[in-house]
């Protein structure tokens, strides 16, 4: 470490970096880095601590008076109410578990907790008795202190009321219980009645739908007077086997009657009938049987014998469609038709005998034949029908056992229906008084939420902290610089060379002066430490904007470095302002611009009353000849003041705002930034910006008019003596130069003298 910066900081500055030369820097000091955290808060905060704890303990002080009186203890009262966790039966000797019972206990808390039930609790006349109101908002209120849930592992729904009043709380938690109570008995809440509807509407359809198979069933029956044809169905199938006998009889007896009437008379079997008719007598079957013909006597004794059976079962009571009956009927009809063909047939053979000559013998073969032909024929047709009838009768034996089967399983329909009807309504009747209230609501005696002293301390730190967060708030709306320190973390990493103190117009003071000329010297001291091994002698004082004090800096700086023992030269740049040569109130014709022009500066010189401390005046430049500084001009001047001077100070206008601040700024080896408390961070941030990109070597920032907790950091707490009071001059110079005037040999007079 050299030995200047162990005396930057023995003096508790920051080290100024090595300047630029050829574009490179040689070593940049280390600066702190941006705070952040507490620290940001801090800063953030500095300097509106007293206005910040005095708010944040009024607000605090109400905010938890506030929170205390804005919320009141609640007081809870609970009645707990069990839900049966079976059914009531009437048949098992064990009531069966209702199936999915947590789940119908949820249901429950869901029934109790909704609108309907509240309302229904409302309209109870004990609630009523408070006067409250039934509007949509007490009945929100009214939902928001209730509580209902089902306790685990428990067939018990706990109802919670919580209110201010105690009172109304237990009368809250009861009529909640009385309404349910009332709505689980006369609600059904497990659906008896819509189950009993049901069933009773099913009863009532299956049995129509049974009183219609019956009425089917009866009409099919109507037909043979019986619904159970099995009997008939028997008599008809052996009815069918015996003509199918008869019929195969019949066939053998046709064909044996064929081959004896071709053996007698050598006649064909066929037996065709003859071609013509003759007009002998036709005789009946009486008349045939006395001529002596046996098979027409075999045949009025079958008729006979017939008939006289047929009689007996009329007279026995059978009626006219009883099977037997229906079957001596049929023998009766099939011997009748033999009876007749046998006639016909004898006729018809004896008319033929008489033309063709036949003997009776013959003839009566002929008609014989004829008879077997037609009885064949007969029980054919018999046979037929009654094969179709015993079809017909087995098609109805189906249908009537089809509707039968349908019959008996709405029959049992109907009985597990009628079974369920009942059963539902014992059920429904047994359920009544289940549900119990074993716990009623009782009047709370300790309230069960106390929040006052919550919300008191959350009213405490609110109204504490919020002081302090509308000042950081605000704070990181203001973007002005109010400490110097902020210039080391703000400004991209330009130095803080010093501080000047904000200083009254009229200053009497003389700790003040003390400690203004003290900020002074420590800046000059640095300058001096920090530009030792290059050479630097020649510095310009600029500022962001007008009134941050860079003429009263150049000034106190130029006294400051005379002082010291360093020939200097304060040079007026401000050719819009004057500022240096109105303050030391030097009339003079010539000065800056004649001293560039003549390449010889001295003649332009003025001394002051300080010893070593000369100035070289703007003239008669001011404000119209701006536009004629060239950059080489005023490097010629720099150098040239170099030759009989130590130290060259120049004073120039705002580096955003003047034409000739830019040029002379980059001729001096060191640029000294001004900036004033209150000023905006921006608008130092483009001047300092504007600097570097002409390529101006910055030296460091001056915090002017600060507040005296930040100059009382930057010097050590030595002895400083006081110093006399200014010379009456201290209007016109200001009090930052009066206060390093009283500080050096000789002080500033009105009539400075020319060398």
């Amino acid at each position: 470490m050299t030995q200047e910066m162990q005396l930057a900081q023995a003096a508790n500055l920051p080290v100024a970096p090595q300047y630029v030369h050829g574009g490179q820097s040689s070593a940049l000091a280390v600066l702190p880095p941006p705070p952040t955290g507490f620290k940001k808060i801090h800063r953030l905060l500095r300097g509106r601590y007293p206005l910040v704890i005095s708010l944040g303990a009024v607000l605090a002080i109400a905010g938890a008076l506030t929170g205390y009186l804005c919320k009141q203890p609640m007081y809870t009262s609970d009645g707990r109410i069990f839900v049966p966790p079976t059914i009531p039966s009437v048949r098992a000797s064990i009531d069966p578990m209702l199936p999915g019972y947590s789940t119908y206990l949820n249901s429950q808390v869901a029934v109790i907790e909704s609108r309907d039930m509240v309302e229904m609790a409302m309209k109870n006349p004990k609630w009523q008795a408070l006067g409250k109101l039934r509007d949509d908002a007490a009945i929100d209120d009214f939902f928001n202190n209730l509580d209902v849930e089902s306790m685990p592992n428990t067939s018990v729904i706990s109802i919670s009321f919580s209110d201010s009043d105690p009172k109304v709380a237990q009368l809250g938690a009861q009529v909640m219980c009385e309404a349910y109570q009332d709505f689980y008995e006369s609600q059904d809440p497990f659906l008896f009645t819509h189950k009993i509807n049901q069933l009773d509407t099913m009863r009532n359809r299956v049995g129509n739908e049974l009183q219609g198979l019956q009425a089917e069933l009866s009409n099919l029956s109507k037909k043979y007077g019986t619904d159970d044809l099995r009997d008939f169905s028997n008599t008809q199938m052996q009815q069918l086997a015996h003509l199918e006998a008869e019929l195969e009889e019949a066939d053998r007896d046709y064909a044996q009657a064929q081959a004896a009437l071709a053996a007698a008379s050598g006649l064909t079997p066929t037996g065709a009938p003859a071609t013509r008719k003759d007009a002998a007598i036709t005789l009946n079957e009486v008349q045939i049987a006395n001529l002596g013909d046996l098979q027409m006597h075999s045949l009025l004794l079958q008729r006979g014998e017939l008939r006289r059976v047929l009689d007996k079962m009329q007279r026995d009571g059978f009626g006219p469609n009883h099977p037997r009956v229906q079957s001596a009927q049929t023998d009766v009809d099939v011997l009748n038709a033999e009876i007749q063909a046998y006639v016909d047939a004898w006729n018809r053979a004896y008319r033929l005998g008489n033309l063709n000559g036949l003997t009776p013998v013959a003839i009566n073969l002929q008609a014989d034949l004829e008879s077997k032909r037609l009885r064949v024929n007969l029980l054919k047709d018999q046979r037929d029908k009654q094969d179709a009838l015993c079809h017909e009768i087995g098609q109805q034996m189906s249908a009537i056992q089809e509707i039968k089967s349908k019959i008996a399983s709405k029959q049992q329909d109907l009985d597990a229906i009628t079974s369920d009807f009942d059963q539902l309504n014992s059920q429904k009747s047994l359920m009544q008084g289940q549900l119990a209230i074993i716990s009623a609501p009782a009047v709370a005696i300790e309230p069960a939420k106390d929040k006052r002293i919550q919300f008191a301390l959350l009213g405490f730190l609110g109204g504490g902290l919020l002081p302090a967060c509308v000042t950081i708030f605000l704070g990181l709306l203001d973007r002005r610089l109010r400490y110097s320190d902020e210039t080391n973390t703000n400004l991209g990493g330009i130095p803080l060379l010093g501080i000047l103190p904000n200083l009254p117009d009229l200053l009497t003071d003389p700790d003040q002066a003390a400690t203004a000329a003290h900020c002074v010297h420590q800046i000059r001291t640095i300058l001096q430490i920090t530009g030792h091994n290059l050479d630097r002698r020649a510095f310009t004082v600029t500022s962001g904007s007008p009134g941050d004090g860079k003429t009263s800096l150049t000034l106190a700086l130029g006294l400051s470095f005379a002082a010291s023992g360093s020939r200097t030269l304060m040079i007026d740049g401000d050719l819009v302002g004057g500022g240096l040569t109105t303050r030391l109130a030097i009339t003079a014709d010539h000065g800056v611009l004649e001293a560039m022009a003549s390449r010889d500066i001295m003649p332009f010189v003025h001394a002051t009353d300080v010893t070593d401390l000369s100035l070289l005046p703007v003239g008669h430049a001011m404000g119209g000849y701006t536009g004629s500084i060239a950059p080489a001009a005023v490097r010629r001047l720099v150098v040239e003041a170099r030759n009989h001077f130590d130290v060259i100070i120049i004073d120039t206008g705002p580096i955003l705002g003047s034409i000739e601040a830019s040029p002379m700024a980059v001729a001096a080896d060191g640029v000294i930034v001004c900036v004033s408390r209150g000023q905006q961070r921006q608008l130092v941030e483009r001047a300092i910006a504007h600097l570097q990109a002409i390529g101006a070597k910055l030296a460091g920032v001056v915090f002017n008019r600060a507040q005296a907790r930040d100059f009382e950091r930057s010097i050590s707490r030595m002895s400083l003596h006081p110093m006399a009071q200014g010379s009456g001059n201290g209007d016109r110079i200001g009090p930052v130069v009066t206060a390093v005037a009283s500080s050096v040999r000789s002080g500033l007079s009105s009539h400075p003298e020319h060398p």
